[in-house]
């Protein structure tokens, strides 16, 4: 027993439901935010005992917002990057999206959102409706001159649905 206590179990966070998923699905249960983003992760992560000994996995380049706040708070954190995220431009983008007649688009990241701006011209931009999955993205999207913006918290079919309605 007291080995244990010397070597307590890894408590497991995480910033998507998708990642809660598949860390469930390994057996492995994670806490997360009540919204997606890193600011909510850091909400139910910082009652945490000071002096914690964080493994960060995340993208190449990604934010370094968790990183500020934990170190910040007393905690001691190793940042493994596993991950590179890649932005694609792609100037059919705005064919397709006239072709098809698409008024409303999914976005998880503001990586995604800075690649469909390039991808689109203006005039198609001003007619699309953006579900974004934080505040976050949407002032940055608000930023880029997209009008309208809905803020979706969860990325289940429901949820998306009522989002756009």
């Amino acid at each position: 027993m007291l080995f244990r206590s010397l070597n307590p179990q890894p408590v497991y966070y995480a910033v998507g439901q998708a990642t809660v998923d598949r860390l469930a699905g390994e057996g492995l249960t994670a806490g997360t935010g009540q919204d997606n983003g890193s600011e909510s992760l850091l909400e139910a992560m910082l009652p945490l005992p000071s002096e914690q000994r964080i493994l960060l996995i995340t993208g190449q380049g990604g934010r370094q917002l968790i990183d500020d706040v934990l170190k910040r708070n007393g905690h001691h954190l190793t940042r493994c990057e596993v991950y590179r995220r890649q932005s694609l431009v792609d100037t059919s983008l705005d064919r397709f999206v006239q072709e098809h007649s698409i008024d409303t688009v999914l976005i998880t990241s503001a990586q995604a959102l800075n690649a469909l701006t390039q991808s689109l011209d203006r005039a198609t931009r001003e007619h699309l409706q953006l579900v974004v999955m934080s505040k976050r993205i949407a002032d940055i999207a608000s930023e880029l001159d997209y009008a309208r913006v809905v803020i979706s918290n969860d990325l289940r079919a429901e949820a998306l649905r009522l989002a756009i309605e």
